[in-house]
């Protein structure tokens, strides 16, 4: 068993999750403001070094991979687009910025949920056609 590869499934679980508060954001917004929410991000990502390096397989395949850097390119955008802190969520949301990062997020969770989350208490083990 690979203990890495347990860390790398554990986060893909919490980018998972980041994913489906982005998307559900407007419905069902959390007890917590847009700021926290956007600096989960970095909580799961390497901010500086998001690449097709940071998702390693065989946690992630291909096409995972491209869309959750996809998506770190629409954050940053979101982000330089937003004042260092929000202060009404709303101004923020109507921005087209917020719209890209919503889509592109909700592309991510749907090709990462056709494997769903992994395990986290084991490392899983994959066919080649899943990395």
């Amino acid at each position: 068993m690979s203990s890495s590869q347990l860390v790398e499934q554990r986060v893909r679980n919490r980018i998972i999750e980041w994913l489906e508060l982005i998307v559900e954001y407007e419905a069902s917004p959390p007890g917590f403001d847009l700021n926290e929410v956007l600096n989960q991000w970095e909580d799961w990502n390497p901010c500086a070094t998001t690449n097709s390096e940071s998702y390693p397989t065989p946690v992630y395949t291909s096409s995972e991979t491209v869309l959750l850097v996809s998506v770190h390119h629409a954050w940053q955008e979101f982000c330089g687009a937003t004042p260092q802190i929000i202060t009404q969520d709303s101004s923020e949301l109507i921005k087209p910025q917020w719209a890209t990062l919503v889509s592109v997020a909700t592309s991510a969770l749907g090709e990462l949920n056709k494997r769903g989350k992994l395990p986290e208490d084991h490392a899983s083990s994959f066919s080649q056609t899943e990395a």
